[in-house]
């Protein structure tokens, strides 16, 4: 048996107390109205048509469910913080790592070399540079 939090908790079995009710698809009820100037009964039914189509709740949850779980994810977080702390070191990393398929280890390692030995204002460059050649190259 589970240790109760609280003195006042129920024992955590299956709800044996459950029951289902009498409602049925298509009901008729009525429903009274009582104003000061009038005193009036309305019927009213209610069906349900099979072939209305209705929009799934998921269809539009779907976009802001994922965007949460991906800004919780524990690697978009650190890419994040790492952007925002170095915005220089994460463009280059982005660019390498996109160069990388498109290069021989030669011309990468070269590349890489490039951008070591250069200071701040030459890797701006050559970062806007190897960026517009890679966006009319790969077209994004």
């Amino acid at each position: 048996m589970p240790i109760r939090k609280y003195a006042n908790a129920r024992v955590t079995t299956r709800d044996s107390d459950y029951s289902v009710s009498d409602y049925s698809v298509s009901s008729v009820y009525t429903e009274t109205t009582n104003n000061i100037h009038s005193n009036s009964t309305v019927i009213h039914t209610d069906s349900v048509y099979t072939d209305t189509v209705l929009q799934q709740p998921s269809d539009s949850v779907s976009p802001t469910l994922t965007k949460t779980l991906t800004r919780m994810h524990p690697r978009y977080k650190e890419g994040k913080a790492k952007r925002q702390n170095d915005p220089l070191s994460w463009r280059i990393e982005k660019i390498l790592r996109r160069l990388r398929p498109m290069l021989s280890t030669e011309n990468f390692i070269e590349v890489s070399q490039e951008f070591t030995m250069s200071d701040p204002m030459q890797r701006v460059a050559l970062a806007d540079k190897l960026e517009k050649w890679l966006e009319s190259t790969l077209g994004g």
